[in-house]
């Protein structure tokens, strides 16, 4: 008779996990090279939830962004006609030229970025 092998007789679910098991570790370890492809040797891992929380923000942030610009005078001209589109561009100039020294203003004097942020993120 042919002699049994313990390990090569098993299957190869068993010897290398589950196939959720296989594919959670070939998406960490995509994860990890992409991560190091990016951000390079410079940025330690650990740093790797705060890069990923704000890299987010941004893309979300930009996204946000894009999409209102777009309805921006469709909005404008359906509440208002289109004679306001030059007027409503003129004051949010206004306001981020208000609004931008009040924030460094603000920003300078003690109180905490991330308090700053909420603050401005809810108004």
């Amino acid at each position: 008779g042919e002699k049994e092998d313990d390990f090569l007789d098993r299957p190869l679910w068993e010897l290398h996990g589950s196939t959720w098991d296989r594919i959670v570790g070939a998406l960490q370890r995509g994860f990890y090279k992409l991560y190091r492809r990016v951000y390079g040797d410079d940025l330690p891992m650990s740093e790797m939830l705060r890069t990923l929380c704000m890299a987010s923000t941004l893309f979300f942030m930009i996204g946000g962004y894009w999409t209102l610009r777009s309805l921006k005078d469709a909005v404008v001209m359906t509440l208002n006609g289109v004679e306001y589109i030059p007027i409503a561009k003129m004051a949010s100039v206004g306001v981020i030229l208000c609004v931008v020294p009040i924030y460094n203003y603000l920003l300078d004097s003690g109180i905490q970025p991330h308090r700053l942020f909420y603050l401005f993120g809810s108004i």
